[in-house]
């Protein structure tokens, strides 16, 4: 719900329950948008997913699968979009960032970490190869 203010020609946006960034100290936003995200995205649509860290332990992680996720690259003058399985992991629960060369069991299949983007509120997206 927002209200609008019409003041001498200045519109003013005011939000009522959204959480803004801009607004709370950066601790207290990423730790509501954790707790946002625990609550209902991933404990509704998550899937175990085994990890296994190319120098570390295999842990099991609940994330979202995205079997035909779209994955940009830039290569000097030219981008390429190309469709590739990915995972949508919660930060605070990897024990390490994903690295190259990690491998991934879900839903059966095997895969390995091909490139990986951090959203920057919470979600890391892992974007996958097939083994």
């Amino acid at each position: 719900m927002a209200q609008i203010v019409h003041i001498v020609g200045l519109f003013v946006v005011i939000s009522a329950g959204a959480v803004s960034p801009v607004s709370e100290p950066r601790g207290e936003f990423h730790s509501r948008m954790e707790s946002d995200l625990s609550a209902t995205f991933f404990s509704d649509f998550a899937e175990n997913i085994r990890y296994t860290h190319a120098c570390g332990p295999t842990e099991i992680y609940s994330g979202i699968i995205d079997i035909a996720s779209a994955d940009s690259s830039i290569l000097s003058d030219s981008s390429i979009l190309d469709y590739k399985p990915a995972i949508q992991i919660r930060r605070a629960a990897m024990i390490s960032p994903p690295a190259k060369g990690d491998k991934v069991q879900a839903r059966g299949s095997r895969y390995r970490v091909d490139n990986y983007a951090d959203d920057g509120v919470g979600v890391i997206t892992v974007y996958l190869a097939r083994v």
